[in-house]
């Protein structure tokens, strides 16, 4: 079996999760976030390479679809699981970070139930976006805790404040963004869950 360039960006992301992890374990921050930062984007854009790659040059193998999505999975978890025990917003982003994981594993679940009845589900345009937004979410995250002081006009305007709260500005922006993304994952999760209830109609039709 041929191992692909595809393939092989998809083994190295699937270590950065814990690498990320490793990083807050051992350094102190904000070196941790820098490090964070850095992998998460850099495993972000190796996502997109190696889908671009695979497409341009006839490259996709099962192989790779499966280890493509179990790194996506493990890098994406893995990153909320880091924010909601490192970074101290307040505690509202628990239940959309805890909705997020939950909706990734049980559309992994059902995708996996559906293999075993020779279905599968496509993935759709309102999946990506939300693979996108969750992209953006977690780097910004992982950026505001590099921003420790207000040594710039810009930092200091970012780390002010929002309406007389303990709230900065920046983490007020990483709620928000994480509220979407959770809205957004949810929907997408329903939308696929609807499609595999409409294949296994289908297929006890037939």
């Amino acid at each position: 079996m041929t191992i692909t360039l595809p393939t092989i960006l998809s083994i190295i992301r699937l270590f950065a999760g814990f690498l990320i992890l490793l990083g807050f374990l051992l350094l102190a921050r904000p070196e941790a976030d820098i490090l964070a930062f850095v992998i998460f984007v850099s495993a972000a854009i190796t996502d997109f390479i190696d889908g671009y790659i695979a497409r341009k040059f006839n490259l996709v193998s099962e192989l790779g679809k499966i280890l493509d999505s179990i790194a996506d999975k493990i890098l994406v978890i893995m990153a909320w699981v880091i924010i909601i025990t490192y970074y101290e917003f307040n505690s509202w982003i628990i239940l959309p970070i805890g909705l997020i994981i939950f909706r990734e594993l049980f559309i992994s679940g059902l995708r996996e139930y559906l293999a075993s009845k020779s279905l599968s589900l496509q993935v759709t345009f309102i999946a990506k976006l939300k693979t996108t937004l969750q992209m953006i979410t977690i780097s910004l995250t992982f950026f505001s805790g590099i921003i420790v002081d207000g040594s710039s006009s810009l930092t200091t305007f970012l780390l002010q404040p929002v309406a007389g709260s303990g709230t900065t500005l920046v983490e007020m922006a990483c709620i928000v963004l994480i509220w979407l993304s959770a809205i957004q994952t949810i929907y997408s999760g329903w939308e696929y869950f609807k499609t595999a209830l409409g294949l296994m109609g289908t297929k006890n039709d037939g």
